[in-house]
């Protein structure tokens, strides 16, 4: 079964800019465009809509999306993803299930 895991992303407002990442960013995608190839990660969407910014990403299974999230590229373009939406005040929802 496919795994699916959306994370929303509400800002307080429009003077606060979305968390860009830089090199951080580049190596968290490189690392979902590898699991793409693979075949592990099936289709990632992000969409901004006002001050909420969308994010859904669809794997084949729980393990692959796993193994994503466990990899230190992902894990530390999360931290700081984190770390500026706390600075802030950006609201994160973080949702998995399966479909």
């Amino acid at each position: 079964m496919a795994h699916r895991i959306t994370i929303t992303y509400t800002r307080p407002n429009a003077d606060v800019a979305i968390f860009d990442g830089g090199a951080q960013r580049t190596a968290m995608e490189a690392v979902l465009q590898a699991s793409q190839d693979a075949g592990k990660l099936q289709s990632i969407t992000t969409e901004t809509v006002d001050l909420v910014t969308t994010t859904v990403a669809t794997y084949d299974s729980e393990a692959s999306a796993q193994e994503v999230g466990a990899h230190a590229d992902y894990v530390a373009f999360r931290e700081a993803s984190d770390a500026y939406a706390a600075e802030n005040g950006i609201n994160i929802v973080f949702n998995e299930e399966t479909v």
